[in-house]
């Protein structure tokens, strides 16, 4: 698949410098959205270095947490796991 700027969401933060807090949801897997260049649009878009970002794979309910980095390339990713032990 690829990226798809209608699924980029701003959830907290601002244009003027604080970092912003994002949401995306895509079923593409977190290899696939951590590759460089990604984001094409990041900079139009407002995403900055050490933005965060909540990447929701879709396809395989998955969610990872990753770092904007200053290229808008985003760091590989940490992984939220489903585990109940009650």
């Amino acid at each position: 698949m690829a990226y798809d700027g209608n699924k980029l969401s701003r959830l907290a933060g601002t244009f003027d410098g604080a970092w912003s807090f994002w949401l995306y949801r895509s079923a593409d897997a977190i290899a696939t959205v951590n590759t460089a260049g990604y984001f094409s649009d990041y900079a139009t878009r407002g995403m900055k270095e050490d933005d965060l970002v909540i990447v929701v794979d879709t396809g395989n309910h998955l969610l990872d947490f990753v770092r904007v980095k200053s290229d808008g390339d985003v760091t590989d990713g940490l992984r939220v796991t489903d585990t109940d032990s009650d």
